[in-house]
């Protein structure tokens, strides 16, 4: 058994170091994506000089992401010009990256580290917790649909908080249901621990406060436990330890921000605020240092409920929305996941349904009973289902229909319990089971690998192929300027006399980080606007082309300068469309 046992972890161990190799490759091919730069500055003005104004998310990941950093110590501009009480921080991380001499190549290199070791560690956890449920064969198989989830491979490397948001909902979870089996002292303060590291990854994750009350609820009732006001008395306990490490990563993340500036800055954002409570309370609250983590903190999470209600501008389906739809993220999710992951997790809600549905034959009390009692059996996946429920419930019927990164804090938790269900369901198959698991596993692989190095562009055959994805949405889910560095490769080839008008979307700089290279070779150009001069080429990013597509606008922008919008002259990577210069009005 434990012969069987060290194999078995060989195997995750090679799976897990296989995934962080893919993505340290790609990162080194690509370019900063959109929000990237301002990140990292935001991070490095916290590790340099505990000034954390740049506070428009959580600390955490800009934070860990920037220390790596401190080894060739970049040049970093206070100018009264751009830091002011509340810098923008896509300016600042343009002006960090592509204005004071320093070398985006290796920053961002450099940046990347953390965040790929963040998602190395998410792994590891999902292998571990599934083998304690279910065994390390079948945990091998969980690993394996989320370590070659083109999906993780690309956000896991990537200076953004969705990983590490998923890491501290998975941590908190595995925590607090252990705890609930095991109430001692010990395990109440790691279950605070990890809520608190969850809360300082992602302001989102605020649901899982009434979602631990939720599962605390349906444990004590689970289990006929009277003294229930003692569990919500302890999980209050949990909070307050959670919120206590909430409090310093803030406060130490902001020691040289001056209250002056902090008052500015709370006065400007809160102007217009039609809350008073909420203008004027943080308002006094802003005036003393020991209370500013928690106008911070609070102004974050009112940012993030603005944007769910309100929602973005979004190309999907060849259309531009303004708001959302429930079907969004079902579609998404089952084009931008490789086949055989959407295959187990829709049978996985097969297997449930038709479990229902023979119980349901015996009536409603004993359909209760036998719920009840698969709950209480199982509670840590009844739990894990809970929170999918909940988190997908509130994705679907918010306004923010921005990408599949947001359904990330789910993947690892559908993937172990789709292996779950199919591993109970008709016992008797189990070799039968685990050789079709194991086919659909090596086709996962296979289909992620054919996408290297393009993970973030990644649609399976159902949505026509990572290619054509960009018919179905852009954005971080197919162009984030990860393909600036790929455009410059491909310009430097170009003979003296090309000239190429770049219209870019994502978080390089092409009117620096271009021209440095290339001189009089490239152009930034704003495509409502006339072509420059002498162009000979048009760059134009796929997140532009989809959304002037999907408002009609192609033939009075690009359209009419070239001779066919719909089939490029060459692609840069996936995200980057050339086009020959043409048209009677060139010019």
């Amino acid at each position: 058994m434990n012969k069987h046992l060290n194999i078995y972890n060989l195997i995750a161990a090679f799976i897990i170091l296989a995934s962080g190799l893919l993505m340290f490759s790609s990162a080194q091919q690509e370019s900063a994506t959109y929000d990237e730069a301002g990140r990292i500055a935001g991070g490095y003005s916290i590790v340099k000089f505990q000034d954390g104004r740049l506070w428009w998310e959580t600390p955490l990941v800009k934070t860990l992401s920037a220390i790596p950093l401190l080894i060739i110590q970049p040049n970093f501009s206070r100018h009264p010009t751009i830091w002011s009480a509340l810098p923008d921080m896509w300016l600042m991380g343009g002006h960090f990256f592509y204005k004071l001499g320093n070398d985006p190549e290796i920053m961002l290199t450099l940046a990347r580290t953390a965040p790929i070791i963040i998602t190395i560690i998410l792994l590891s956890c999902i292998y571990w917790w599934s083998k304690k449920i279910m065994g390390a064969g079948w945990a091998l198989l969980a690993l394996v649909l989320l370590a070659f989830s083109p999906t993780i491979l690309a956000h896991g490397h990537y200076v953004v908080n969705d990983v590490p948001g998923t890491l501290g909902v998975l941590i908190t979870i595995i925590a607090y249901t252990y705890y609930l089996n095991n109430p001692t002292t010990k395990n109440l303060a790691l279950s605070g621990l990890a809520l608190g590291i969850a809360e300082i990854s992602k302001i989102s994750n605020l649901l899982l406060l009434p979602y631990l009350a939720l599962i605390t609820g349906i444990y004590v009732y689970l289990n006929g436990h009277k003294n229930w006001l003692q569990y919500f008395l302890r999980l209050g306990t949990i909070f307050g330890i959670a919120y206590l490490l909430v409090y310093l990563a803030y406060f130490t993340s902001i020691l040289n921000y001056s209250t002056s500036d902090q008052i500015k800055a709370t006065e400007f954002i809160y102007r217009n605020h039609r809350s008073a409570l909420i203008k004027n309370g943080l308002g006094f609250l802003s005036h003393y240092r020991i209370t500013q983590p928690i106008v911070i903190y609070t102004s974050e999470a009112l940012l993030i409920r603005s944007v769910v209600a309100s929602g973005f501008e979004t190309y999907f389906l060849g259309n531009v929305y303004s708001k959302g739809h429930w079907y969004y993220f079902p579609i998404i999710y089952a084009l931008k996941e490789p086949v055989p992951a959407v295959a187990l997790s829709v049978t996985a809600v097969i297997i449930l349904a038709l479990s229902f549905l023979k119980t349901t034959k015996a009536g409603p009390r004993k359909l209760l009973s036998a719920l009840l009692l698969a709950m209480k059996n199982n509670f840590a996946i009844a739990a894990v289902l809970i929170f999918i429920v909940l988190y997908w419930g509130m994705s679907m019927s918010g306004n923010l229909n921005m990408g599949v990164r947001h359904l990330i804090p789910t993947l690892p938790l559908i993937y172990m319990v789709a292996i779950f269900l199919i591993k109970q369901w008709r016992p008797e198959y189990g070799k039968l089971k685990i050789s079709a698991l194991s086919l659909l596993a090596a086709l996962q692989i296979g289909s992620t690998l054919n996408a290297y190095p393009f993970f973030i562009s990644y649609f399976n055959f159902l949505g026509n192929g990572t290619m054509l994805g960009y018919k179905i949405a852009v954005d971080s889910h197919y162009d984030w300027g990860q393909d600036l560095k790929r455009l410059r490769s491909w310009i430097e080839k170009l003979g003296a006399e090309e000239k190429v008008a770049v219209n870019y979307f994502g978080g390089g700089n092409p009117k620096l980080y271009l021209k440095d290279y290339l001189g009089e070779k490239t152009e930034y150009w704003n495509i409502h606007g006339p072509l420059p001069e002498k162009t000979t080429w048009l760059a134009i990013s796929a997140t532009t082309k989809s959304t002037i597509d999907g408002k009609n606008l192609t033939e009075a922008t690009y359209g009419k300068y070239v001779t066919d919008p719909n089939i490029p002259d060459a692609r840069i990577g996936t995200s980057i469309f050339l086009y020959r210069a043409s048209g009677e009005l060139l010019n």
